[in-house]
């Protein structure tokens, strides 16, 4: 009894001098100056030891985690300029979706209003032009690039059908069957500046507005400064346009040439009279919405067939390399995010904490696909043990003394879950197709038990331990009532079932 009681007491007295130091409760993080190092697209600012750890999937997928064992400072992410870090939207039968590294996600429902166009913010926004449930009222909203986070910008004249957000973020413009209206991106002073005009979009450095337009014989291109002024029309003959877009270095833009079946995507330079390349919908196809990626390279646009089945697709500008990318029904819009810019997720006015004692960062190639961070009640005893070696999914134990908090996404702009389990471990798996945070289940370990039994069952991993819930990808507790047992699919890392 002698041993156990000085412990008790040393333990007590160290945790009083901590508090007559100014010392605080929750996560403790060292007071001296914090190091920093890089983790491929990562910079990690940490007090104490790193102890990185990286887990590999499917498909490219790898997860990196870490923890240190006097904190974490500061964690931001600098993604590589590549397509894995950005994605395109696309209206289909009025409602909005995404597509990043080949998974496409549904972020609006019927709930939530027609939607008729969409554009990219250039601040980690979708903003898209929508009836508002179905009211009657016609209004422009912006959302997270997951659907987080609706707010709703401005109020537009009922019946438009076409929106364009300014790349220098400062305007935005919606058009259709009462013209042109512009209007600052905060959702003041919009005001007419053409009574007639179609499928707006902005030049690079945000002072043109490319739009569509009669002159009386066919719909042709027209531009107009974005302040207002006298419009300059660009193009000239019987063949209808529409859709035009800038390349983002501003350098070309292309349109659909011809409205119907077997009708031309053609791309110029910034001189009219100079074609770069076309090509021409097959058969009975039509080809919709041409938008430059962002790497300039390729022009992505929707396939429509007579049946009502829409294709995504990405090919160069004479329809080389063509390549589809997602399947839609009745799909009439597509756009084109900027590449992912940088962001801090832990740190000062970090999304994910100020500070924390570890992380799990998923990527899908190059591409950034989801982030799990936590905190604990001591740094020091925070720790990530991989489970692959049961099936050789990406699975990984999270543990600390006390785990406090846990926040996760899996989209770069996205919404954050956020838990705190106040146990001591959490189950985390990533899906190993996709890299993404499949699901988070909390649980508790009784004083010298082992980890959670883990074992494989075909296809399946059954997990064993006093879980409290488990959250799936989009922050849903499926398990509310806690579980004894756990079954998660084996490659994707999603929960199949419990009890």
């Amino acid at each position: 009894m002698g041993p156990r009681f000085r412990f008790i007491a040393l333990v007590v007295a160290g945790v009083a001098a901590l508090s007559g130091c100014g010392g605080t409760s929750g996560t403790q993080t060292s007071q001296s100056s914090p190091q920093t190092t890089k983790l491929g697209q990562a910079t990690v600012s940490f007090g104490g030891q790193l102890k990185p750890q990286i887990g590999l999937g499917l498909n490219s997928v790898t997860v990196t985690g870490a923890t240190a064992s006097a904190g974490l400072t500061g964690m931001s992410i600098d993604p590589t300029q590549t397509m894995a870090n950005s994605q395109a939207a696309v209206v289909a039968n009025n409602r909005l979706y995404t597509i990043q590294n080949g998974v496409t996600t549904q972020i609006s429902t019927i709930g939530d209003g027609e939607i008729y166009d969409v554009a990219y913010t250039h601040t980690g926004k979708i903003a898209y032009l929508t009836d508002e449930t179905n009211t009657n009222l016609w209004a422009i909203y912006t959302v997270g690039y997951d659907g987080s986070g609706p707010s709703k910008v401005a109020n537009v004249v009922n019946l438009q059908t076409d929106l364009a957000w300014s790349p220098n973020n400062s305007k935005v413009v919606d058009g259709g069957p009462y013209g042109l209206y512009a209007g600052n991106s905060n959702g003041s002073d919009f005001t007419q500046i053409a009574t007639a005009g179609y499928n707006p979009t902005f030049s690079s450095d945000s002072s043109t507005i490319m739009y569509v337009a009669s002159d009386g014989t066919a719909d042709q291109i027209w531009t107009i400064p974005v302040a207002g002024g006298s419009p300059t029309q660009l193009t000239f003959g019987g063949d209808n346009c529409a859709h035009p877009c800038f390349s983002p270095d501003g350098q070309y833009w292309t349109l659909e040439l011809g409205t119907g079946p077997g009708n031309v995507i053609d791309t110029y330079g910034l001189n009219i009279g100079t074609s770069v390349g076309f090509f021409t919908a097959p058969g009975s196809d039509t080809y919709l919405s041409p938008v430059f990626t962002p790497d300039d390279k390729s022009i992505a646009f929707i396939d429509s067939t007579t049946s009502g089945d829409s294709y995504v697709d990405t090919a160069g500008t004479n329809g080389e390399n063509m390549n589809s990318i997602g399947y839609f029904v009745d799909a009439t819009r597509i756009v084109w995010s900027p590449y992912f810019g940088s962001r801090t997720f832990v740190g000062s006015g970090g999304a994910m904490y100020s500070s924390a004692s570890g992380f799990l960062w998923g990527q899908f190639g190059s591409g950034f696909a989801g982030l799990l961070s936590f905190t604990v009640k001591t740094d020091s005893t925070a720790t990530i043990a991989s489970q692959n070696t049961v099936g050789g999914s990406l699975v990984f134990d999270v543990h600390g003394d006390e785990v406090t908090g846990i926040k996760y996404i899996n989209s770069y702009y996205g919404g954050v879950v956020t838990l705190t389990p106040n146990l001591s471990d959490a189950l985390v798996s990533f899906d190993a197709t996709t890299g993404q945070v499949a699901a988070v289940a909390p649980y508790a370990v009784a004083r010298g038990a082992a980890q959670p039994l883990t074992s494989v069952q075909g296809s399946q991993l059954v997990c064993h331990a006093r879980f409290s819930g488990v959250w799936n990808s989009a922050g849903v507790n499926v398990a509310p009532s806690g579980a004894s047992q756990i079954v998660l699919d084996r490659k994707t890392g999603k929960f199949i079932g419990s009890s």
